[in-house]
């Protein structure tokens, strides 16, 4: 079979070395999150290489949106089987860096507090000295609207987790002792150890809490959703602050379908991401699709081009 190379993928392979120069440079400074995919990670990684290799001042629009797309396919055509043992080889570093982070918290905090960690889904699961200070009802409507709180002992005190997010969107932890005394501002992790090593309690509760349990419940969708609510706020601000440059400069105006499939992603995913699992991704997704997100997305494409490009 006769293989017919273009001119545009001709310069392509000249350039084959700085493209495996920017593969190797991507994979060394980009961090992977617990939420990327195998695929999305190499879309992006094919994007930027794609983009950064491409000098748009010497071409119309038309031919750099060619080019960019071919450049992009050409990466994922030559180094798709480098990536992929890249990939495996740091999954099995991540379970081997798990298996090291649990020996690290039992060193720190003790078999003792490990043990005594138990998810608490109903307020009658706790010991009767926080329903006496705090309230039955109380703790159950807490726990209905922010999913569920986590006891343990701590030198022979005992506590309440849960953690938070507050108006601005940002994370912090609350421990409620059985007098119902409140403790914030890192009062609590400095007694176990935990603020000089930047961890958080919630990563003992994630590593230790239900390890065996890889069904979600009831409960933990029930959680699950109530942490998407709780973060769905900042999206406005993020169509707030979409920036007009950004259109012009990577997305030509035939686009707008791609352009408005990616800002969908890159926003839901950014939810899951805060609320730690994709779980939830498809019910995300449509819900800013029924409030509107995609269309919002859609017109700020379509204006951009028409009075600002």
């Amino acid at each position: 079979m006769r293989v017919i190379i273009t001119e545009s993928q001709n310069a392509i392979l000249r350039r084959y070395g700085r493209i495996k120069e920017l593969f190797d440079n991507y994979l060394l400074v980009h961090n992977v999150t617990a939420f990327d995919t195998f695929e999305s990670f190499f879309q992006s990684l094919c994007w930027d290489i794609a983009v950064d290799m491409i000098d748009r001042t010497k071409m119309d629009q038309d031919s750099y949106v060619t080019l960019r797309n071919q450049m992009i396919q050409f990466v994922k055509n030559h180094f798709y089987e480098e990536y992929k043992e890249w990939w495996e080889r740091r999954t099995n570093r991540i379970n081997e860096s798990e298996d090291k982070k649990k020996k690290i918290f039992i060193d720190l905090l003790g078999e003792d507090l490990i043990n005594s960690i138990q998810k608490i889904t109903s307020a009658k699961e706790l010991p009767i000295e926080f329903l006496k200070s705090l309230g039955t009802s109380k703790i159950q409507d807490y726990i209905d609207a922010y999913g569920p709180l986590y006891y343990f002992i701590l030198d022979g005190e005992e506590f309440i987790y849960k953690d938070r997010v507050n108006p601005k969107g940002e994370e912090y932890e609350m421990f409620v002792n059985s007098k119902g005394e409140s403790f914030l501002n890192g009062q609590i992790t400095n007694r176990l150890g935990l603020d000089y090593t930047g961890l958080k309690f919630y990563e003992v509760i994630d590593i230790f809490s239900n390890e065996e349990d890889d069904v979600i419940t009831e409960d933990e969708d029930k959680m699950l959703r109530n942490r998407a609510q709780r973060r769905l706020g900042f999206i406005n601000q993020h169509v707030n602050e979409l920036e007009r440059d950004d259109v012009c400069e990577y997305w030509h105006k035939d686009e707008v379908d791609e352009y408005v499939n990616s800002s969908m992603q890159n926003v839901v995913e950014q939810v899951c991401d805060q609320i730690g699992s994709n779980d939830l991704y498809d019910e995300i997704y449509e819900y800013l699709v029924d409030n509107g997100y995609k269309s919002q997305f859609r017109d700020f494409f379509t204006d951009t081009h028409d009075n600002y490009c």
